[in-house]
């Protein structure tokens, strides 16, 4: 569906329960981009969060601002009865090129609620 984040090479996803320690769960790096966040609920998918780095912040790159939001993601989790989260994070710069990562998120969040009629939830 977004296909401004097919061209990232650098990109991953990790899974974060409950019980998990999002130090230890989280694989994305030290760099910039943006991040998308799933709630897996009773085999259910649904798009919940779409974010990236602030870089006005003294925490620089996807794996300290997604770690800083741990505890919120867990609380989540909880509130909201879902097995998981799903987090996908896209590094949006390379040696050649450097893609704002507001741009991007701001491009995906128009792109969501072109189709869905709405931005995912937790960006209210």
């Amino acid at each position: 569906m977004f296909d401004e984040l097919e061209k990232y090479k650098e990109k991953d996803h990790f899974f974060l329960r409950a019980n998990d320690d999002i130090n230890v769960v989280c694989n994305a790096p030290s760099k910039n981009g943006v991040y998308l966040i799933y709630s897996l609920n009773r085999g259910r998918i649904e798009l919940v969060f779409i974010g990236c780095t602030d870089l006005t912040i003294d925490a620089p790159g996807l794996k300290d601002q997604i770690i800083l939001r741990g505890k919120f993601l867990k609380t989540k989790i909880k509130e909201e009865g879902a097995d998981a989260l799903d987090i996908y994070w896209y590094v949006t710069s390379s040696v050649k090129k450097i893609d704002n990562p507001k741009e991007i998120e701001l491009k995906i969040l128009h792109r969501h609620k072109t189709v869905y009629k709405t931005i995912p939830r937790w960006n209210k």
